[in-house]
């Protein structure tokens, strides 16, 4: 049997809970429930409950970034294209305190802004709004890592932002820039073990649908070194 046909119209998504009978702004869609169900909190929780014990010699935070779209999102959108929200989870003496953050990039104070989605479809800039077809399409929400002072919220289609690890707030956006003339930077960037810098890759780096890919690596100062461009295959 030949599978059905995938309706991703607006119409296919209502805007209503039959389980309850009310109406949201928010489309009913599988890509928005489950794991992928929207958080959309911002705050601290001090002294989170534990089942069990922490053993003492943990000290440290960890952190995590997901995909949470802040505003009701384009109803055929997919869910990896929501906002990067931060959270970090500070653990020391067997307690844990927790903070969540959006990361603040043009797209998410944009769309904040006007309380709705200006963005469209995922990596499809005509289907944006034309207020924000200049704008830095970039939802920070793939992976974080600490370099060169930086802690770094990473987007494969774009460059990094720069985040306070320990307020969350956002600082600046392409902290390492105008060292390199490219418009992305890979979210999963490797350290390399004989020269301790990070390599770094971005693909459509001139641009989307380009054929651009450019290598580089930043030493622990966040200088550039050996910069290459090829064409992809």
């Amino acid at each position: 049997m030949a599978p059905s046909r995938i309706d991703d119209s607006p119409e296919s998504h209502p805007s209503s809970d039959t389980a309850y009978g009310l109406t949201t702004s928010w489309p009913i869609a599988y890509d928005l429930a489950g794991s992928n169900l929207p958080c959309r909190l911002e705050g601290e929780i001090g002294d989170l409950v534990v089942l069990g014990e922490i053993p003492k010699q943990i000290d440290g935070t960890f952190y995590r970034v997901m995909t949470d779209p802040f505003v009701p999102p384009h109803p055929g959108n997919v869910p990896l294209d929501g906002d990067g929200n931060i959270s970090a989870f500070r653990i020391r003496d067997g307690r844990v305190d927790m903070k969540m953050r959006y990361v603040e990039t043009e797209r998410y104070k944009l769309e904040r802004k006007t309380n709705k989605a200006l963005f469209g479809l995922y990596r499809n800039p005509y289907t944006h709004h034309p207020c924000v077809r200049a704008a830095v399409d970039s939802t920070a929400n793939t992976n974080l890592v600490l370099w060169a002072d930086h802690f770094l919220a990473l987007k494969e289609g774009g460059l990094p932002y720069s985040v306070d690890p320990h307020t969350l707030d956002t600082i600046k956006y392409d902290p390492f820039g105008p060292q390199v003339k490219a418009k992305t930077f890979t979210a999963h960037p490797k350290v390399d073990p004989y020269t301790d810098e990070l390599v770094v890759y971005g693909y459509e780096a001139k641009g989307l649908a380009s054929l651009d890919i450019v290598i580089y690596s930043l030493d622990s100062q966040g200088v550039k070194h050996d910069e290459q461009w090829i064409k992809s295959p």
